[in-house]
């Protein structure tokens, strides 16, 4: 349980150094389970964006938290 909650701490950390639409993309979509186009549509933005937002996060924690 210890680990869970320091691998967990170490992704919250990750994802607050990203720029705000990437947090709000990531939020959207894998935290509250908005699909690609409600969470673009939500944000004003394309589909593309979106991917691109959700692309950019992934990458990032993966680098700072590993798998």
């Amino acid at each position: 349980a210890v680990i869970a909650r320091q691998r967990l701490q170490r992704i919250v950390e990750a994802v607050g150094e990203l720029p705000a639409p990437v947090v709000e993309a990531f939020r959207l979509h894998k935290l509250e389970g908005l699909s690609h186009a409600e969470t673009a549509e939500a944000m004003g933005v394309s589909r593309s964006s979106v991917e691109k937002y959700l692309m950019t996060s992934l990458k990032h924690i993966l680098k700072r938290v590993g798998r």
